[in-house]
């Protein structure tokens, strides 16, 4: 018999098992919600590469972020609506620690997922792999302790900077940029860089940069004229070469043109071939823009050279002057490159004298042969001499006129102490007129005006008129102008000891009387004899002595001795002390005197010309003066 169920409870049976279910689901629920949106997911964050968490992600472009300083999350989607992985970025420099980060739909309260970033130390340098000296287009090398992808970092130099490039846990710091000297040390900060920005410091490092490349030499030097024929040239340096980078330009003025060339390395030189062979008689630069050795060194700077190519052959000079050459000379014409022997002869000659050209290099030389004196000749150069180096020919004629030495030297005597006593002649006439100096050695402008007066008589004298002679003893006293005194050696007054009328041995002086100033005798002294010797030799028409000092003119009152003495001192604007007068402006007597001797001796006049000074070189003041007496 069956048993009868009481009403309802079938009803309240059927429905626990739902209750439990949806007690069940409901836990379940809980539980994967509090693990999905309620635990924070750790995370440790990578400074090589991505960080990210493989997880699904719902509407991951509705999902905000609660704001973080440090990171940002990033989702990498497979649709739209659905991302696979979530990544975690920063935007700050990350430091040590541990970071709290969540997001959610639009922001809400509910399914907000929570996550626990932590960061380790950031990667350390742990040494310098760049320890010998290195070239300034090499980089400098470290080493950290682990790879980096999050910081950048750059090598800096006073103000200067360069990115470094990142290979794993190592670092490549180019220095080229910084403009570090080569050949010099140097100290380089490294620093780690995030956005741009440098965070710290992470090591000072000395850094030795090899030497620069320095140009040793080439085929051309600068302002340099080349004379062979070119189309390629080279530049040494000290290094061996790895590349070159160099041009080669046609200068007009301030124009230039690039000429098409091709730079080469081999060894320690870089040659520039040119396509042709360069124009001549033009303007070129030379640029050595850049090189790089073997060793990486570069130039400190461009290596400029300006030269010009030649034409044909140019007279750049010639040996003598236009005056004074000796009769047995070999003139020399020098050419600014080598000539071509074969064929100077027609082009090269001498007028005037005879002479025969010899070619030696880059010269033609002419012997000349006991030319008469002061013969006028020519040194010709006529177009058409070859050079020997490139063939080109000389496009210009050349001439130089000179003369041969036109003063006849002759050793009249010596002194005392034996120096020669020296007497220079000019012109050939048989009219002689006699110029003395320096009789008295404590008065030594009376030699330097006449040996001025000597010189210029080396190049004027052609203007001497015919039938004249000019001789001139510019030192009649060499050892009183050795010493600075007025007598010579033996302490005799020279000038006192010819044999005149009065001649005698003691002298009056300034202020009294000399013991033995004339001499032991009339003409006693070998300069005395000399100089009357000369002078009767030469039997002149006028003679003039130059002493010093007091501007005034004086005479031997012997034939037109007084109107030449005049004449002259009116020429220089000095004034005249004949006769007594003469003795009466120094103050005591003379006797045993040239001039007087002169006019004894010979009867021919003298005068004597007191110059301003003791010392000094007259000869312009007094020239105009010393031309009339030619003249007369």
């Amino acid at each position: 018999m069956k048993r009868k169920m009481p009403e309802g409870f079938a009803a309240k049976t059927h429905k626990r098992p739902v209750i439990i279910i949806l007690i069940c689901t409901s836990i379940i629920i809980g539980v994967w919600y509090v693990v999905m949106f309620g635990l924070a997911k750790p995370v440790t964050f990578s400074f090589n590469g991505e960080t990210c968490v493989n997880e699904v992600t719902l509407l991951p472009r509705q999902q905000r972020m609660e704001t973080s300083s440090v990171f940002s999350l990033r989702y990498k989607e497979k649709w739209p609506w659905l991302a696979t992985s979530t990544c975690f970025t920063p935007v700050k420099a990350p430091t040590k620690g541990s970071i709290a980060l969540s997001s959610a739909p639009y922001g809400w309260a509910l399914l907000r997922q929570h996550y626990r970033l932590a960061v380790s130390e950031p990667p350390r340098v742990t040494a310098s792999l760049t320890t010998a000296a290195i070239a300034v287009t090499k980089p400098v090398l470290f080493q950290m302790d682990k790879p980096d992808t999050v910081y950048e970092y750059q090598i800096a130099s006073e103000a200067k900077k360069q990115h470094c490039l990142t290979a794993g846990a190592q670092l490549s710091c180019p220095v080229k940029e910084l403009g570090l000297s080569q050949g010099a040390e140097h100290t380089v900060t490294l620093s780690r860089v995030f956005n741009g920005k440098s965070i710290t410091k992470v090591s000072d490092q000395k850094i030795v940069i090899l030497p620069a490349v320095t140009v040793t030499g080439g085929t051309v030097s600068p302002n340099q004229t080349v004379y062979d024929k070119i189309s390629s040239l080279v530049i040494h340096t000290d290094k061996p070469l790895k590349s070159a980078s160099a041009t080669l330009e046609l200068v007009d003025g301030d124009k230039s043109s690039v000429i098409e060339s091709k730079a080469t390395v081999g060894g320690n030189d870089a040659t520039i071939a040119t396509a042709a062979e360069l124009q001549r008689e033009k303007a070129y630069r030379l640029r050595l823009s850049s090189v790089e050795a073997a060793d990486g060194s570069t130039i400190n700077e461009p290596y400029i050279v300006t030269f010009t190519t030649s034409g044909g052959p140019k007279v750049t000079g010639v040996n003598i002057g236009t005056s004074g050459v000796d009769p047995n000379a070999t003139v020399v014409v020098s050419f600014d490159q080598a000539i071509d022997a074969a064929t100077t002869a027609k082009f090269a000659q001498v007028t005037g004298v005879t002479a025969a050209p010899m070619v030696r290099s880059n010269q033609v030389s002419f012997r000349l042969s006991s030319a008469a004196r002061c013969a006028p000749f020519n040194v010709i150069v006529t177009k058409g001499i070859v050079s020997a180096s490139n063939g080109l020919v000389s496009k210009s004629d050349w001439s130089f006129a000179s003369r041969i030495n036109c003063r006849a030297t002759a050793t009249i005597g010596y002194s005392v102490k034996g120096r020669p006593i020296v007497a220079y002649y000019y012109g050939g006439g048989g009219t002689t007129i006699l110029f003395t100096g320096g009789m008295h050695g404590s008065e030594p402008s009376g030699q330097q005006t006449m040996q001025a007066w000597a010189n210029y008589l080396d190049v004027h004298a052609p203007e001497i008129p015919a039938g004249k002679q000019i001789v001139i003893v510019p030192n009649t006293n060499p050892d009183g102008i050795a010493a600075g005194t007025r007598l010579n050696a033996n302490g005799v007054n020279i000038d006192r000891n010819f044999a005149t009328s009065d001649w005698r041995t003691d002298i009056q002086v300034a202020g009294g009387t000399l013991r033995g100033g004339g001499g032991s005798a009339a003409m006693s002294e070998p300069e005395t004899r000399a100089i009357a010797n000369l002078t009767s030799q030469v039997n002149p028409s006028l003679e003039v002595s130059f002493h010093a000092q007091g501007r005034l003119v004086g005479a031997n009152d012997v034939g037109s001795s007084r109107s030449v003495g005049s004449l002259y001192a009116a020429t220089v604007g000095y004034s005249t002390m004949f006769g007594s007068a003469a003795e009466d402006a120094m103050g005591y007597g003379f006797s045993g005197q040239y001039e007087d001797w002169i006019g004894q001796k010979l009867g021919k006049p003298a005068i004597l010309i007191e110059l301003p000074s003791a010392s000094g070189n007259y000869l312009s003041a007094q020239l105009t003066a010393l031309w009339k007496m030619v003249n007369l």
